[in-house]
């Protein structure tokens, strides 16, 4: 797939200076999130042939994480309870129904809306002691989440724990001896870093901007 235009879909509305941008806090409407998610979803099943001819071809989830919260929060409403855990002999059945719930919507979107688009998830990461390799690894917050010790579901989970590009802040120190900070994108696999690589062998980009990450799915994918 070419990377054409982005559409993105903005969950915690901490999104600037991008263009094409569907706000989904629903700050400025009288629907709960989870309604205008829902409802901008549809949208664009909808139109998917209209957004196709108007040179749209990815679509960004930023951040995912907050989706399984919205979803959380929506299935914690009727129940009149802020924590899944003040359930009285709930024995964990509400926990696995939000899980199930957002696995069900975020194969739902990978498998219909990736067929008409690439699809670009945006999760926070955070850092895992791997004890059997001895390393820390850096790993998607969202699979903290939702993995359970008993699965009777059996989720797939290799989608989550597949990361194709990390943004990170990296500390230097420049020619005139100033302490500086630098943007950095690592997409190939290191020794702590988990990796879906298919954005081809460069180690980094400096500097990244959506358009660069755009050119690199489109020549390597």
């Amino acid at each position: 797939n070419t990377a054409g235009k982005t559409l993105h879909l903005n969950l915690d509305g901490n999104t600037h200076d991008l263009e094409n941008v569907i706000d989904l806090t629903a700050k400025q409407t009288n629907m709960t999130q989870w309604e205008y998610f829902t409802t901008t979803i549809k949208e664009l099943y909808n139109n998917v042939e209209t957004l196709k001819s108007q040179g749209f071809e990815t679509l960004v989830f930023d951040p995912i994480d907050e989706l399984y919260e919205m979803v959380r929060q929506e299935i914690l409403r009727p129940l009149k309870v802020k924590n899944e855990s003040e359930i009285a002999n709930d024995f964990g059945a509400t926990g696995m129904k939000i899980k199930q719930t957002f696995y069900d919507l975020f194969k739902d979107i990978s498998t219909e809306l990736g067929k008409h688009f690439n699809i670009i998830y945006v999760t926070y990461t955070t850092v895992r002691e791997d004890k059997e390799e001895g390393v820390a690894k850096i790993v998607p917050s969202i699979i903290e989440s939702i993995k359970v010790k008993k699965d009777p579901y059996k989720f797939n989970l290799s989608k989550f724990t597949q990361i194709d590009a990390i943004l990170t802040v990296v500390a230097g120190v420049n020619s005139e001896g100033q302490r500086i900070t630098k943007r950095k994108l690592i997409i190939a696999p290191t020794e702590s870093f988990t990796a879906g690589n298919r954005m081809g062998k460069t180690d980094a980009i400096l500097d990244p901007t959506w358009t660069k990450l755009q050119t690199i799915l489109k020549e390597n994918n």
